[in-house]
């Protein structure tokens, strides 16, 4: 069926041995026009040696490999991602939800993502359906260490510093961007940086105190 296309094969290494053998049969055949593609979380030399997968079969398909990254291990991507996701779902959103809060990029950062982007994907859209503010919290995601900072005022006298809600905003707009929040904001990245820093953080509003979430 596949002649003259491709054939995609999800989790290669979980197709019993038999059916391996026989796909590397047809792929020894010079008469065959297909082009197999595959995809496996396992690691096709420690299959191979392990009998998982069919010696031929690992020869035809080792030659041209793609790895990619675990989610933890992308660096920037993570908030591309996330940025890309929730505006795919936030229609679903009963509140018309503008962005990531702070704590929810550190979360991001930090987290380890044990299920890479399924489990991403699970958090974001969770947290649009149940999130009570235009910004999607480290609480709405599921995540509890999350930190946030309350108004912060008189910190520095010679600067006028913003309150905490329109930097959240900003910085929401801006998809974590600290120099374009920061110019929205008409302050310096230094200033925005040590607001961030501040010993004044405090833990991020839970859904028992409304009046928080929009900030």
């Amino acid at each position: 069926m596949a002649e003259g296309g491709s054939l995609y094969i999800d989790g290669i290494c979980e197709l019993p041995l038999a059916t391996q053998q026989r796909l590397a049969d047809r792929l020894d055949d010079s008469a065959c026009n297909v082009r197999i593609i595959c995809s496996t979380h396992a690691d096709l030399r420690r299959a191979a040696d392990e009998h998982r997968l069919h010696a031929r079969l690992f020869a035809h398909l080792s030659a041209d490999t793609i790895v990619i990254p675990p989610l933890r291990e992308r660096g920037p991507d993570i908030r591309l991602l996330a940025t890309h996701l929730l505006k795919s779902f936030r229609s679903d959103s009963r509140h018309g939800v503008q962005g990531f809060s702070v704590c929810a990029w550190e979360a991001f950062d930090t987290h380890t993502w044990p299920g890479n982007v399924r489990e991403m994907i699970n958090r974001i859209r969770h947290a649009i359906v149940t999130s009570r503010g235009p910004l999607i919290t480290a609480a709405d995601l599921g995540f509890d260490q999350a930190a946030s900072m309350p108004l912060m005022r008189a910190a520095h006298e010679d600067a006028e510093i913003p309150e905490w809600n329109a930097v959240e905003l900003a910085i929401a707009r801006n998809q974590g961007r600290l120099d374009a929040a920061a110019n929205e904001l008409q302050i310096s990245k230094v200033l925005l940086a040590r607001m961030l820093a501040s010993n004044c953080r405090q833990a991020c509003a839970t859904h028992s105190a409304p009046q928080a979430d929009s900030a």
